[in-house]
């Protein structure tokens, strides 16, 4: 299964990489009748970059530079695999930085297609032989896509990419902090020689929900939070037990309001795999989601 989109990961991608830049630019472009592949590099630096403009696939991404990418293209069945950071990735102890990450409709295992579009804030507070403390300030979009939503790639890395959607149905998004009051949270990373753990302790954070039917392109606006949680993932070095991961235990149930600010159900949210759904007062789930 493929959730580039783990919560997880896009709250803490930058955790314990603050270090030299590393300028990484490749595009993998992949057969799926033939399994074959070729791999091209790009000379990126910090004095040569590509310009990312997704504008069109979501009025809300900024223009940025990247230093750091990697595309799978599936050429022979024309669906793309994006994951772009811009060039400010991995700079010090305090940073500003974006990342986008989208992937096309039924690539893995007939899986819907979804993505991210992350502006963040990160300051280390915290570090000693076993543990490093970063407080954040983000604001995160995920993507879910509809049936007919195909990522357009155009452009190269030296006139720049630009990406957009040929859908015409509107996606629906889960905006996790927003311009007014961005998500703010702590993350702890201990490690010992067995086990890494990360845990995300959320402080203020507002969650905004578009919930488009998929039939009638009509979207209805939520409201919810992850004000006040608090989870904890680990990671076992010695058994290796992330291909199985129980990620059941990540669900949270949080109070789904309208815009009358009227409890009409709950938020369920998956803070490993970002699954989501909507239930009613009856817990019963939404007819359209």
């Amino acid at each position: 299964m493929k959730n580039l989109y783990l919560i997880l990961l896009t709250c803490i991608m930058s955790v314990n990489v603050f270090s030299d830049v590393d300028y990484s630019c490749k595009e993998i472009d992949y057969n799926t009748d033939t399994d074959a592949f070729t791999v091209e590099s790009f000379p990126c630096d910090q004095d040569n970059l590509a310009s990312i403009d997704a504008t069109e696939f979501n009025s809300g991404i900024s223009l940025f530079n990247t230093g750091n990418f990697r595309n799978f293209v599936y050429s022979n069945i024309n669906k793309y695999d994006l994951y772009f950071a811009d060039d400010d990735l991995f700079e010090g102890e305090e940073d500003e930085y974006a990342q986008l990450s989208l992937f096309d409709n039924d690539i893995y295992e007939g899986e819907r297609g979804s993505g991210f579009y992350g502006e963040y804030y990160s300051k280390r507070t915290f570090r000693d032989d076993t543990t490093d403390v970063y407080s954040y300030r983000s604001v995160i979009v995920l993507f879910g896509f509809q049936d007919d939503t195909q990522i357009v790639k155009t452009g190269d890395f030296s006139t720049g990419f630009k990406i957009s959607n040929s859908g015409t149905k509107t996606l629906s998004t889960i905006n996790i902090g927003n311009d007014t009051q961005a998500c703010e949270y702590t993350s702890t990373d201990v490690k010992t020689e067995e086990y890494e753990t990360f845990t995300l302790k959320f402080n203020e954070c507002p969650v905004n929900i578009t919930a488009v039917n998929s039939d009638t392109n009509e979207a209805f606006e939520f409201y919810s939070s992850l004000t006040n949680i608090d989870v904890s993932f680990t990671d076992d070095k010695v058994n290796d037990i992330d291909e199985d991961e129980d990620t059941s235990i990540y669900w949270e149930k949080r109070e789904l309001l309208n815009s009358d600010n009227n409890k009409i159900g709950y938020f369920n949210f998956n803070l490993y795999t970002a699954e989501y759904y909507l239930t009613d007062n009856n817990n019963e789930k939404f007819a359209a989601q």
